[in-house]
């Protein structure tokens, strides 16, 4: 960040606490200003800054043909907290496009939402939620997954005689339907 003016301990030690923001490696330069009885002195070092481990909740519901699966992913760092600069890619196993969710920096969210709306085939379907962290970001990528079912819709079927009569025309109607309307 910069520059830290702080005194030494009587063992001539300092701790500096700092949060680096980002998996860059970080170089610390301590310098002793020469003083009447002391001659000026000075090191650098540099240390690798590893990433911070997340995790990563996806879930789906359960809908039914012409219906929306509302997916939710959470997604954390280690301690709790929202993740920053990175994507979340959301991948459907029956061949929906891929959506993706932006995380930019300065985020303050852990739920993140997205609706499945290709609900014209029952069938299951397993979504991959996967983050994709910005380089540099500091965050590992994670991935996890849900089923979710699309329910064909159910039917029944109705019957309804008309004048039925020995030796004379007579009729049947059937409507087979579903829960929302007639089925054509």
């Amino acid at each position: 960040e910069g520059p830290v003016d702080v005194p030494t301990d009587a063992d001539g030690k300092v701790v500096v606490e700092f949060i680096p923001v980002t998996d860059t490696p970080v170089t610390v330069v301590a310098e002793f200003a020469e003083t009447d009885v002391y001659l000026e002195s000075s090191n650098e070092d540099t240390t690798e800054v590893g990433t911070m481990p997340t995790s990563l909740n996806v879930s789906a519901v359960d809908t039914r043909i012409n219906g929306t699966s509302d997916i939710t992913v959470n997604l954390t760092d280690a301690n709790g907290n929202p993740v920053n600069n990175g994507t979340i890619r959301l991948h459907f196993s029956d061949g929906t496009p891929d959506v993706e969710i932006t995380i930019p920096n300065g985020n303050t969210n852990t739920t993140f939402t997205s609706e499945f709306i290709n609900t014209t085939v029952g069938k299951d379907v397993t979504v991959t939620a996967e983050f994709v962290p910005d380089e540099h970001s500091g965050y590992d990528p994670i991935t996890g997954s849900d089923v979710f079912n699309v329910a064909k819709l159910n039917t029944s079927v109705d019957i309804e005689f008309g004048d039925v009569v020995a030796h004379n025309a007579s009729n049947v109607t059937i409507t087979l339907n579903n829960i929302n309307d007639t089925v054509t």
